[in-house]
């Protein structure tokens, strides 16, 4: 199964040490867990989350409107949408999910 993230920097509040450190540990225990962890987002997100050891980095297909940068879990529907066209089995977590074990 691939497990996925999904970051879109308009829908966000701003990232500091203590998020970073939470989105590190959300996929460092997906990788220990599963082998794997793709982020899905946009160049912006690459910059700020490149760094974590992400088994692939995934750019949006479609660029989500800025009109809607109040809801913040639209990147989820546009994550969704393209994970979705790959036909496989997939789970998509928040930063603050931490696979200590597999589920």
């Amino acid at each position: 199964m691939k497990i996925y993230h999904s970051f879109w920097e308009k829908g966000y509040r701003d990232i500091d040490e203590n998020l970073y450190n939470m989105h590190k540990l959300s996929v460092l225990t997906a990788l220990k867990n599963y082998g794997n962890i793709i982020l899905i987002t946009t160049e912006k997100g690459k910059e700020i989350l490149g760094n974590l050891p992400y088994t692939n980095i995934e750019i949006f297909e479609k660029e989500i409107p800025v009109e809607y940068s109040h809801v913040w879990g639209m990147s989820k529907i546009f994550a969704y949408e393209q994970i979705v066209k790959k036909k496989e089995p997939f789970l998509h977590i928040d930063y603050d999910v931490f696979l200590f074990k597999r589920l």
